[in-house]
């Protein structure tokens, strides 16, 4: 199965999505997922993630609020008097795994990276 065919069968909110951006999508972030670490999940893991930065970046998405990556940093909403507080700390984790448990898709990536993937442990 392709990654684009992956990607329309997990993520049902980017089956309309043309496969051009899909294409766009995969080429950057296909250097963030190691094709010996999945081996044959690297499909997948691919697709998951790709999942994961389109939802981010307000694809798939519909509310009034934003996307996602637009409220990362509120920690707080109220309409009354308008008023929103941010937060510093979810915005400084972007980078890490932090920001995959933010969509479902990131959660997938993240357990099947935890299945696949066998970390390094240094003892002194």
């Amino acid at each position: 199965m392709t990654i684009e065919e992956t990607v329309r069968m997990i993520a049902p909110e980017f089956k309309e999505t043309d496969p051009e951006t899909l294409g766009r999508w995969t080429e950057l972030v296909s250097p963030l997922v190691s094709r010996k670490a999945f081996g044959k999940s690297y499909n997948l893991a691919l697709a998951l993630l790709c999942c994961h930065k389109m939802k981010m970046n307000g694809l798939g998405y519909d509310s009034e609020t934003g996307s996602i990556a637009d409220m990362i940093a509120v920690s707080s909403y109220s309409e009354g008097s308008t008023s929103i507080g941010f937060s510093t700390s979810q915005a400084n984790n972007l980078l890490s795994d932090a920001e995959l448990a933010l969509t479902v898709y990131g959660v997938q990536y993240l357990q099947l990276r935890k299945s696949m993937v066998i970390g390094i442990t240094v003892s002194s």
